[in-house]
């Protein structure tokens, strides 16, 4: 993309990067002036997903819209599937320019957000709407999650979880049915709460799920909805079961920083305006939309159960393990460099408490049809 002008100031990072975004992305012509501008961008958007995947789908709303309501002012070429950018790269490639807009998680590459990775601690939201909601606020009004991004060399669009669903060959409806089961988990947090929970946390790639299931390596696993349809893995499972602990990985759509703020005041607009949307309901609609039409597939298959656990059962575990996991996240920022992690904790925490009325997960809403379709088990 070639930048007219920079309004403001542009990140060390991203200044070292500019010449690689001026020679992989596209142009922006005529001038720069606000109101009534001419200027057009187009926009390269990398991702490790297919097109299908439910966060692919939150993204394409938030392109497509951008690219109606700035008049096609804004256009996006998409590549999914790792075209152009490697999945563990997916930050560094946004922030040298190789992509402008990309989506990833920050447990991915957990050295560079310490503090957005605050809202991959389970079990201090049962939505996904909660926590979208509340991390947008939270970016609103902290200078040192802005901050974080601005040094990558990103600006947040927007952030959005991945709800946790247990899949195992027996059933799981408790913490002490985790006892001393092997189950794939990722992420510090999850794999600390198995952990906990008397269970055997083993890190896999999903990709190699299905083949360890066959083989006996593990007899369960910690993954989101869809990934039991795109992989297969319900031919190996029996039972589905939903802990109630939430959002266990987080997804965040950003922008390189340089570009956004190269961006004349309407295109910068529209953006703010997609993204603000995008984190007040838009993400949530799409993603229960999409795991919707997922649900239906998964009540065509010979799974035997599909079960939410109860609010004590959830309770236990939480009760068990949350006040270790919040330490955990306090001491890995605080390493990181983070200072005034207290502080950070209580307004992520004030935040998810203000949201009102959240939708409810389209999981779990699954798991009542399942019931009411397929009997209880």
């Amino acid at each position: 993309m070639r930048f007219t002008r920079f309004g403001g100031r542009v990140p060390a990072l991203v200044a070292a990067g500019l010449a690689a975004a001026l020679a992989f992305t596209g142009c922006s012509s005529g001038s720069s002036s606000g109101a009534g501008s001419t200027d057009t961008y187009d926009l390269t958007f990398s991702s490790f997903a297919p097109e299908t995947n439910p966060s692919a789908r939150v993204s394409e709303w938030f392109m497509s819209q951008v690219e109606q309501r700035s008049a096609g002012r804004i256009t996006f070429t998409r590549n999914w599937l790792e075209a152009g950018c490697p999945a563990a790269e997916l930050y560094q490639c946004v922030s040298d320019g190789r992509a402008d807009v990309v989506f990833s998680s920050p447990t991915y590459e957990p050295q560079k957000l310490p503090i957005t990775l605050v809202s991959a601690v389970p079990f201090v939201a049962n939505s996904t709407d909660e926590k979208t909601q509340a991390f947008y606020e939270l970016y609103q009004k902290e200078p040192a999650l802005q901050q974080e991004y601005e040094t990558a060399g990103m600006h947040l669009l927007g952030l959005w979880s991945v709800r946790l669903v247990l899949g195992s060959q027996e059933p799981i409806a408790s913490m002490a049915d985790l006892r001393g089961k092997s189950l794939r988990a990722t992420g510090d947090a999850m794999i600390n709460a198995i952990r906990a929970a008397g269970g055997n946390p083993v890190t896999l790639t999903v990709n190699e799920v299905y083949e360890s299931l066959q083989r006996g390596v593990i007899s369960g696993y910690g993954l989101d909805l869809a990934s039991n349809v795109n992989y297969n893995l319900y031919e190996q499972v029996d039972h589905l079961s939903d802990p109630n602990v939430g959002g266990f990985s987080p997804i965040n759509l950003v922008i390189n920083q340089g570009v956004y703020e190269s961006m004349d005041e309407d295109a910068r607009r529209v953006v703010d305006e997609v993204s603000r949307e995008l984190s007040t309901g838009e993400a949530v609609r799409s993603l229960n939309q999409t795991i919707s039409g997922i649900c239906d597939q998964i009540l065509k298959t010979d799974l035997e159960s599909y079960t939410v656990w109860s609010d004590a059962a959830t309770a236990e575990w939480r009760d068990r393990v949350l006040p270790d996991i919040e330490k955990g996240w306090k001491s890995t920022a605080t390493n990181a460099g983070v200072t005034d992690t207290d502080r950070l904790w209580d307004a992520w925490v004030a935040e998810l408490g203000a949201v009102q009325n959240p939708v409810e997960d389209a999981e779990v809403t699954c798991a009542k049809r399942f019931a009411q379709e397929r009997g209880a088990a």
